[in-house]
């Protein structure tokens, strides 16, 4: 599995990058590729470093969508 990892600063920040164009026309980047996005690039390594099965979480999904911020 590819995984972009991205550390955007500044304004850069606001760009969906998940929704970036994908390989084919009227796809999105997520649709080839994993995206994390991190805010803070000193915590990837610890966040991507290798844990035993016992300390795993167990796969979690969420989904939000129509948000009102109102």
């Amino acid at each position: 599995c590819k995984v972009l990892v991205v550390s955007p600063d500044g304004v850069l920040g606001t760009i969906a990058f998940a929704a970036l164009p994908g390989k084919k026309k009227g796809t999105y980047l997520v649709e080839d590729t994993a995206v994390a996005v991190f805010p803070v690039p000193s915590a990837i390594p610890g966040l991507l470093a290798p844990r035993d099965k016992k300390e795993r979480l167990p796969p979690s999904l969420l989904v939000l969508g129509d948000l009102r911020y109102d």
